[in-house]
């Protein structure tokens, strides 16, 4: 998995003996002033500050880090989910069915996280009488928002965000229409297919695909949501809740 994201193993076990190295020499050099201390210091409580300290700046980072392992894991999980899909003996018509539901359950995904996103953003912006969304990157709320801008110019910003929601979720639905007649079509030969038990793997191997992709587009909302609003992460479950409501 290192060598196929840019990082051979050897380099990284160089880089993780290097850190080491490092941490044990700065440990070395606080217990060699720590026996050179005046006695009027209380080196304890002095090393417990340092430690606070570097906790609290490194929080963040420490939480960038995480989420970076998570996401090179849903990487690797997507390369070995499809590799496995390549290896089942499709034909062509099968093949188009799984791009298409993909492209749609990807689509349907970007439009629910600028859902999430732009709700978010409303709340933050509850009390202004106008919007400019040009600050964050939700390109279809914004080209909703705009249209809808121009045809009703009577109505308030609030009016135009409330419809903009409307529109952005019934683009949602489209898209989950989309993937759900692609399913059933791949389903419906299942009763009479001679290959019926291949049919049930492509399924499984859609599903598994469509269950990496939101665990993984989560973690990228919740970095995107960090970083626009500087708050802490929501969950997936904040994440779904959002969007039903």
């Amino acid at each position: 998995m290192c060598y196929t994201y840019g990082r051979s193993k050897t380099l990284i076990k160089q880089r993780l003996h290097k850190y080491k190295l490092q941490c044990e020499e700065a440990q070395e050099a606080i217990h060699e002033y720590m026996k050179k201390a005046s006695l009027f210091i209380d080196m304890e409580y002095m090393i417990n500050i340092i430690n606070n300290l570097i906790k609290k700046d490194q929080h963040q980072l420490g939480l960038e880090i995480e989420r970076r392992k998570t996401m090179l894991r849903l990487d690797a999980e997507e390369h070995r989910l499809f590799e496995n899909f390549c290896e089942l003996k499709l034909r062509q018509t099968e093949i188009n069915s799984a791009k298409i539901i993909w492209k749609a359950k990807n689509e349907q995904q970007n439009i629910m996280d600028e859902i999430v996103i732009f709700k978010k953003w409303l709340e933050v912006h509850a009390q202004e009488s106008s919007y400019s969304l040009q600050s964050i990157q939700l390109p279809n709320i914004y080209h909703t928002f705009i249209s809808l801008s121009f045809q009703e110019q009577a109505s308030s910003a609030e009016h135009i965000a409330e419809q903009t929601i409307t529109k952005a979720k019934e683009i949602v639905q489209h898209r989950t229409k989309i993937a759900t007649i692609e399913k059933n079509k791949l389903q419906s030969p299942k009763s009479h297919h001679k290959y019926a038990h291949l049919l049930e793997q492509i399924a499984h191997a859609i599903l598994q695909h469509e269950n990496n992709m939101h665990q993984r587009r989560a973690y990228e909302l919740q970095g995107k949501l960090s970083n626009i609003f500087n708050q802490t992460p929501i969950t997936q479950m904040d994440i779904r809740l959002n969007i039903i409501t």
